[in-house]
């Protein structure tokens, strides 16, 4: 789907007025989630997780089926 250039324009104008940390995360890209190296929840056992982040020795992850969060060791 191409997205208009005018709402193209809008939305640069938008995010070029946002303070910089904030403008930062718009200017990333999204983290590649795969099945192979995501792990499966716990809770539900269909979804997997898209990887939150690490704290420690723990690497932190939200199901993207029922929206539980779990860990796993690094």
């Amino acid at each position: 789907m191409r997205v208009p250039k005018k709402h193209q324009r809008l939305v640069a104008k938008m995010v070029g007025k946002m303070p910089e940390p904030i403008r930062a995360v718009f200017d990333s890209e999204p983290h590649a989630v795969s099945d192979e190296v995501a792990p499966s929840c716990p809770a539900c056992s269909g979804g997997y997780g898209i990887e939150l982040g690490t704290l420690g020795a723990r690497v932190h992850y939200r199901c993207r089926n029922c929206g539980a969060e779990f860990s796993r060791l690094a």
